[in-house]
């Protein structure tokens, strides 16, 4: 199977990331959700933050369920995602409400933050392609295209500047330092991207996929398996 090339439909890319804290309990959603008097800050640092406790007390469920194919509302990754979005690391908050891919993309950023810190390895020349279609069957949905698309793009631009994306992954959500780690990155993102197309990224998402990419390589680098 030849790979999939980054003209896959991004719509993802454009998605607002914003995380919200309603009533009781957790939920998935495709449609992102806001609180009022809740900054776009505050709830991505929650999400953060409840990223990295569930990271910590259930690493190995991350894992299992980062390596599973992405499919559609009834697949094993989405019980596998709603379980983990269900524990304990929500005790006092409200609900929270996230889509998918900011969930996915920050498990990916928390992963690698207790794996490699800010020591990971930054220079990726040595480490042979990821091939981010092996986990899936002949025919795949949109939805998990568009996940192999933003694990390619995050591969692509920390293999082209490893140090900046792993500077990246140490600021804080919507902080100065965030803006300009993602600003001096942006140069490669157009090399990322097949020429021709304009996509609008959200910070979460673009920081998401960056993450995957950047624990995966760090990962191979390491010689640890994928």
């Amino acid at each position: 199977m030849k790979a999939l090339p980054l003209l896959v439909p991004l719509a993802l890319l454009s998605a607002p990331s914003v995380i919200g804290a309603q009533e009781t309990g957790t939920l998935l959603t495709r449609r992102p959700a806001t609180v009022d008097g809740t900054s776009k800050a505050a709830t991505r640092r929650t999400m953060q933050q409840v990223a990295i406790c569930t990271v910590k007390t259930s690493p190995g469920r991350v894992e299992v369920a980062l390596n599973t194919p992405v499919g559609g509302e009834d697949s094993t990754y989405m019980r596998l995602m709603s379980s983990l979005a269900d524990g304990d690391c929500l005790v006092g908050l409200a609900e929270l409400r996230m889509p998918p891919v900011v969930m996915r993309g920050a498990l990916f950023e928390a992963a690698y933050d207790r794996a490699f810190g800010r020591s990971g390895p930054t220079d990726f020349k040595a480490v042979p392609a990821i091939n981010y279609l092996a986990p899936y069957s002949a025919e795949i949905s949109s939805e998990a295209a568009n996940t192999i698309a933003l694990a390619q793009f995050g591969d692509c631009v920390s293999r082209a500047d490893g140090s900046n994306a792993r500077k990246l992954m140490a600021t804080s959500p919507e902080s100065t330092a965030e803006l300009a780690a993602i600003s001096d990155l942006a140069p490669r993102f157009a090399a990322c991207i097949p020429q021709g197309r304009t996509i609008s990224f959200s910070r979460s998402v673009a920081r998401g996929a960056i993450a995957e990419g950047l624990y995966r390589l760090s990962r191979a680098a390491a010689g640890q398996s994928q």
